[in-house]
């Protein structure tokens, strides 16, 4: 999927995994993907998955990047703990059209 979303052909801009039992793993996959200029991607759902801190950190250094298009998250019910929270926090800071959900 991730090569798919780099692909500038690819025409996706809202993608939903919820519930897709993603794991980290998955998630700094698909961050490199969000980096890249052609992924076109605005809104992305990651409910109910299994991301856990590092995902979280993963996905925010994507998001900083100015190639990244997404401009809504949706992180409910995963295993995220207050430290990945600050790190969402500092990010909707730097980028404050970003909306969280």
């Amino acid at each position: 999927m991730s090569q798919a979303l780099q692909s500038s052909g690819c025409k996706v801009t809202t993608l939903n995994l919820n519930d897709n039992q993603i794991t980290d793993a998955g998630v700094i996959s698909l961050s490199q993907a969000l980096q890249s200029s052609a992924c076109k991607v605005t809104a992305l759902n990651l409910n109910d998955n299994q991301i856990t801190d590092a995902g979280v950190i993963s996905l925010s250094q994507a998001l900083q990047s100015s190639a990244c298009k997404v401009t809504t998250l949706s992180l409910r019910y995963n295993q995220i703990t207050d430290a990945a929270m600050e790190c969402l926090i500092n990010l909707k800071h730097q980028k404050p059209y970003l909306n969280l959900d």
